[in-house]
């Protein structure tokens, strides 16, 4: 029975929540690694379906999760290192283990512990500067839902607003009036005589279906017309 404690990928998960302790069981995941016996390591990865994956690698949990699966904000990346590419530490690594070379995998493994051990003490400002980047990435996002709201919202103002169409009465000082076409304009005609009310107050719109009531006040006066039929929704108005 093997007596290293191997590292599960719930604690993983769990423990790698900044970027130095990303780095710090990443390193133990690895040191676990060289560490095996030829029979112990084959035998873990029989249980666990690997313990040379992404889900038993600190740095992988922790950039994956933070930056939408992208592995070049990982250190070993940033230097050009990345786990994925076929000539990375990793993946020679990987190549010797499945091919059943164990002493190569071991000196691969060590050659990558090594540099992850490098990076743990020459970035001591790492975590700090991570941890603004993420920052950043997370204001810009919460920046971007609070445009997504205020666009649905201006939306749903727009939809409520009250508009006009042709076809809409009105009563104004008294005269029954409908909206309607006057050549390339809307305006209030007089009911039944069929004169242009208010001097001629005729106005271009952009719909006359949805007339706004910015364009409405080119055409009545608010405090002496109130709509009586609204055409739109077939109902009288109060």
């Amino acid at each position: 029975m093997s007596k290293i404690k191997w590292i599960t990928k719930q604690e993983v998960r769990d423990y790698a929540t900044t970027p130095a302790r990303a780095l710090d069981i990443s390193i133990r995941h690895h040191q676990q690694n060289v560490d095996a016996t030829e029979e112990e390591l084959p035998a873990y990865c029989c249980v666990t379906g690997g313990n040379l994956g992404a889900d038993l690698c600190g740095l992988c949990s922790y950039y994956k999760d933070s930056f939408n699966g992208c592995c070049e904000e990982c250190p070993l990346g940033k230097d050009g290192d990345a786990c994925h590419k076929p000539e990375s530490v990793y993946q020679i690594a990987l190549r010797f283990y499945k091919a059943g070379t164990y002493k190569k995998f071991i000196k691969a493994e060590t050659a990558l512990l090594n540099r992850l051990k490098q990076l743990k003490s020459g970035d001591k400002s790492m975590d700090k500067k991570q941890e603004i980047q993420i920052s950043i990435k997370q204001n810009e996002k919460d920046q971007q839902r609070l445009r997504d709201e205020a666009d649905i919202l201006q939306k749903q103002l727009d939809e409520a607003e009250v508009t006009y169409s042709i076809g809409d009465k009105f009563v104004c000082t008294k005269t029954e009036c409908v909206l309607a076409k006057i050549g390339n304009k809307v305006g209030l005609i007089e009911l039944p005589t069929g004169k242009n009310w208010g001097n001629n107050n005729s106005s271009h719109v952009q719909n006359p279906h949805c007339i706004t009531k910015g364009e409405m006040g080119n055409i009545w006066n608010s405090s002496s017309c109130r709509r009586t039929w609204d055409s739109q929704e077939g109902v009288k108005c109060d």
